[in-house]
């Protein structure tokens, strides 16, 4: 459990912040199992958090985790497959990897679709290009105007604007 939580604390990816009041926050629990050896040893105790399922129920799953592993014969395939291509390949740890990234990403989802909020890419191209520290500013745009693929190329009138 303290490894998990040092996982958080190393990544950057774990703030305690009050609930937005229109959100409803997902629980977590915390996972326990012991990885034996082939002696059937205690080698290792593992801990994870993990996410409570809104749509969960007890009795089906409701004490499992799953995480997806390859086979090997898929991995020597890729590997067979990447060498007669010439493929460059490349090893990386990710035991903790899932901690980078989405959990960045605000998603909503809703009847209509899921939405994900843009704000973290927006930040991320302001400092590729050493602007991070510009101020928002609003676009005027035209309210009557169809947002559509201009198709055809047409040049916008500059005028509007």
């Amino acid at each position: 459990m303290h490894e998990e939580l040092e996982n958080f604390e190393r990544n950057h990816v774990w703030d305690l912040v009050e609930s937005p009041q229109n959100c409803r926050p997902i629980g977590t629990k915390w996972v326990f199992k012991n990885k034996q050896g082939e002696n059937g040893m205690v080698v290792r105790n593992k801990a994870r958090l993990v996410a409570q399922g809104i749509y969960q129920k007890e009795g089906i799953d409701y004490e499992k985790t799953f995480a997806p592993v390859a086979r090997l014969e898929a991995i020597r395939i890729l590997l067979a497959f990447a060498a007669s291509k010439g493929f460059k390949l490349q090893q990386m740890d990710v035991k903790s990897a899932f901690l980078n990234g989405f959990i960045e990403e605000k998603i909503k989802q809703r009847p209509e679709g899921t939405f994900v909020h843009q704000a973290k890419y927006t930040r991320d191209i302001l400092k590729k290009f050493e602007m991070g520290d510009s101020k928002p500013m609003t676009t005027p745009m035209s309210t009557n105007t169809a947002l559509n693929a201009d198709e055809d190329g047409e040049a916008v009138d500059q005028k509007e604007f």
